[in-house]
C-alpha cells in the first residue's frame, strides 16, 4: 500500500514499514547520541566540591580533572571505569581482582582494586 504527501512542488510516497524503518533508524541514531553525551564531565563548578581533608600521599583530580581528591593508600579502593574509585599514590599500584573465567574487557574496565605496594 503506497500514500503520498504533497509536499512543496513535489510528492514523497512510501509504504508504512519504509516509514516505520525510518522512524526506528532516527530513534536508534537519537539512543547512541545520548549514551554518548552521558559519557561527558558536566560544567566544573568548584564551589561544589567537597573538602578532601588532610591528603597523607598527596593529592590529585578526580575523574574529569575538577575536584581536589587525595591519592589512595595501601588497601583503599582504586580503578574502575575512567578511575572513578580513585588513583593510588605514586608508589602503589591498583591491584584489581582476576576476571571470573577467561578475559573479560567489560570486567577490566569496570572492575575495582585495591593500592598494594608491588615488591
Amino acid at each position: 500500500m503506497c500514500y503520498c504527501h504533497v509536499v512543496p512542488s513535489s510528492y514523497i510516497c512510501g509504504s508504512t514499514v519504509e516509514n516505520m524503518k525510518t522512524t526506528f533508524c532516527l530513534l536508534v541514531g537519537l539512543v547512541l547520541v545520548v549514551s554518548t553525551l552521558a559519557l561527558d564531565c558536566p560544567v566544573c563548578f568548584k564551589f561544589k566540591c567537597k573538602d578532601p581533608g588532610p591528603c597523607h600521599l598527596g593529592q590529585t583530580t578526580d575523574v574529569c580533572g575538577c575536584c581536589t581528591v587525595c591519592y589512595k593508600g595501601i588497601g583503599e579502593e582504586c580503578g574502575g571505569p575512567w578511575n572513578v574509585f580513585g588513583v593510588c599514590a605514586n608508589h602503589l599500584s591498583c591491584i584489581r581482582l582476576p576476571e571470573p573465567e577467561g578475559e573479560d574487557p567489560v570486567h577490566d574496565f569496570n572492575t575495582s582494586g585495591r593500592c598494594f605496594a608491588l615488591p
